[in-house]
């Protein structure tokens, strides 16, 4: 039995990995002969499953944020070998960034053509809501009318 590190070894996004984001030189700098490299056709269920296979990868790596990511990015391959992804925040876009070269080189060897890219969109609303009581209380009288006559009756003010 090791002795324990009194570090989590989980690879979950944090605070420390958003401050500080570790760079992996190494699988941005290494290199693929283009001319060498393999080009074969790539179907729609064989990509399906290499995306799936890489998820679960992850998952079992114990980075589950990742995992979550990649299974609701709503993956689709274009017919110029390009997959877009959707994904639901900033945040979701920082893991995903980090892990990106490593994505990318899985799927190329997996599925054998160095081709395959990935671009992504970001799902994130532009609307801010504030949450504070007179907010909230609009909110609820929009759906509820006689709330507006229960405000009245009891003599309340909603505080802002």
């Amino acid at each position: 039995m090791s002795k324990p590190t009194g570090q989590l070894q989980s690879t979950n996004i944090g605070i420390k990995s958003i401050l500080n984001p570790k760079v992996d030189t190494a699988v941005e700098n290494e290199k693929v002969d283009l001319k060498n490299a393999p080009y074969e056709k790539v179907s729609g269920e064989a990509f399906e499953h290499a995306w799936k296979e890489y998820a679960l990868k992850a998952q079992r790596d114990k980075n589950n944020s990742l995992s979550s990511n990649l299974k609701n990015a709503n993956p689709q391959l274009g017919s110029d070998l390009v997959v877009n992804i959707t994904l639901k925040n900033s945040i979701a876009l920082k893991e995903y960034e980090t892990q990106k070269p490593e994505l990318i080189k899985f799927l190329r060897t997996k599925l054998r053509n160095h081709s395959i890219d990935i671009k992504h969109t970001v799902l994130e609303n532009a609307k801010f809501e504030h949450h504070d009581s007179k907010s909230k209380f609009i909110k609820l009288l929009d759906e509820n009318q006689s709330l507006e006559k229960f405000r009245k009756l009891f003599n309340l003010d909603i505080e802002a």
